[in-house]
């Protein structure tokens, strides 16, 4: 029933919350939409709050460590470890995953998911930081730092 709302829907949007610890990761519900959008092949907009875009930005201009936290919080990533707030329905998504592509299969999928609209969406803060930075060498040698940043991600 929940793959045929979300196919009837055809978009999902995923507000993960801050991008230091993502909320939507650890509830169960949110990892499974994220999961059967992607299986179901339906349109998926990831986003961060207002301000968040740029403090991820920033982040990656300082090199801060919160960057390493972020990669270890997007890989523990675990459908069975995650909450929700009622608890039959966590029994249900786990009762599907089971059946259906396994936890391993589950998570993993959505880690990579994850982990690559993070590489994208630093790639085009980057580039958009370089465009209002040209004339700034200072400026274009911390969005050098950046950008080596994100590749190494």
């Amino acid at each position: 029933e929940f793959s045929s709302r979300v196919k009837g829907i055809g978009h999902v949007l995923a507000l993960l919350g801050t991008w230091r610890a993502p909320k939507y990761i650890t509830r169960a519900w949110c990892i499974y939409e994220l999961y059967m959008t992607m299986i179901l092949d339906c349109k998926l907009d990831i986003i961060l709050p207002p301000g968040q875009s740029q403090d991820f930005l920033q982040a990656l201009v300082d090199g801060d460590h919160d960057l390493d936290t972020l990669w270890q919080v997007l890989e523990s990533i675990d459908v069975c470890k995650a909450s929700a707030s009622v608890p039959k329905d966590k029994e249900e998504i786990l009762r599907q995953v089971e059946a259906g592509p396994g936890f391993a299969a589950l998570n993993q999928r959505v880690r990579k998911k994850l982990h690559a609209w993070f590489c994208e969406i630093g790639e085009s803060e980057v580039r958009a930081y370089h465009r209002r930075a040209s004339t700034c060498p200072r400026a274009c040698e911390s969005g050098c730092k950046a950008g080596i940043r994100v590749m190494q991600m």
